[in-house]
């Protein structure tokens, strides 16, 4: 049993715990009252409808009596529902909070378990450190576990404790994500969602905090937000995919990484690019970077310079075409010479 004295700081902060816990277990106790109603509700209309039976049958009502029939049967198909949420009500309230030497007891035990505790009366907060981690050679560094008091009553325990990355080592296509099961200071709980439910409904301080850092140092390859093999990979930004540092395809376009299936290669200079930042030329039906590409000074189509090189411009042939047509249609007007009006002949 731990014998290290208690300070002014440890009762403090044990108050403040147990004035959530009574907050949450009112709550609970009002979720029964609320679900006991709604059961009363359903024996009402049963109730209600046993006595119209009564007088339908007086009254030889049989169509009307046949009516009322099936609204009992259709309250009573709706008893087990509200029977079973009247009794989960009840087993959530079966939680006894915990005496204020007792969390106070918790707060030392805690103490005995991280290296370093803090608490902050003013923010209302209990911290604790954990030592540094790594996870299948991948270093996250150290983590604090942040409880903070005034959410212990909320509906959603993890709400209730935020997890911060003391020496940062995030996913390289992620900063928010600074472990597998952590994001933006939110730890996905995974299993131990009900321990570590029940730990804090419970008071058990010390469970609460260990259970946590047993997640963090645990590596869950189905659940992650990054999976450690992509750890110091790269989202690809057209398909969103993950792929390692060795495999991604930087665009000097349009600046992003591309994964190898995303990118692609100007058919002229061969430069890596991405599909996005390419062209195709008219004539060829290759695609091209914007240094491969041009404008025909013609007519201004955009083509590949080998192509405008072997005059393969569209324009150029409808030129030639128009320049054709034009010599066919002089040749059918002009076939020879037609001389109007009477010839006179000078004498020699």
């Amino acid at each position: 049993m731990n014998t290290k004295p208690a300070g002014k700081t440890h009762v403090r902060i044990a108050r403040k715990i147990r004035e959530q816990l009574q907050q949450l277990q009112r709550r609970r106790i009002g979720d029964v009252h609320q679900q006991a109603g709604i059961l009363l509700g359903q024996a009402d209309r049963i109730r209600i409808g046993r006595q119209k039976l009564v007088t339908c049958l007086l009254r030889g009502w049989p169509a009307a009596a046949r009516i009322t029939v099936r609204n009992i049967k259709a309250a009573l198909l709706d008893m087990p529902h509200h029977v079973g949420c009247v009794q989960r009500a009840i087993e959530t309230n079966a939680c006894r909070i915990p005496t204020l030497r007792e969390i106070v007891e918790e707060i030392i035990q805690l103490e005995d378990e991280f290296s370093e505790v803090d608490y902050s009366l003013k923010n209302r907060t209990l911290s604790a450190v954990t030592g540094a981690i790594e996870l299948d050679g991948v270093h996250l560094g150290p983590f604090e576990i942040r409880l903070h008091i005034d959410r212990i009553a909320s509906e959603n325990p993890q709400s209730s404790f935020d997890v911060i990355a003391l020496d940062p080592h995030p996913a390289s296509s992620n900063n928010s994500v600074v472990h597998p099961h952590v994001s933006d200071e939110q730890m996905c709980c995974g299993d131990a969602l009900l321990p570590i439910k029940s730990a804090v409904e419970g008071g058990r301080l010390s469970d609460l905090f260990c259970l946590i850092r047993s997640v963090l140092e645990t590596y869950n390859p189905d659940s992650p937000y990054i999976a450690l093999d992509n750890w110091y990979g790269r989202s690809c930004h057209d398909c969103g995919f993950v792929v390692a540092e060795d495999n991604v395809f930087w665009c000097s376009s349009c600046e992003y990484d591309f994964c190898d299936e995303c990118a692609s290669s100007c058919s002229g200079c061969g430069e890596i690019t991405c599909g996005g930042c390419l062209n195709e030329c008219p004539v060829c039906e290759d695609r091209y970077c914007a240094g491969c590409i041009t404008a025909c000074p013609d007519c201004g189509e955009t083509i590949c310079s080998a192509c405008l090189e072997d005059m393969q411009c569209p324009c150029i042939e409808e030129r030639e075409r128009e320049n054709e047509d034009d010599q066919e249609e002089d040749s059918v007007k002009k076939p020879g010479v037609a001389i109007d009006g009477p010839v006179r002949v000078e004498a020699a």
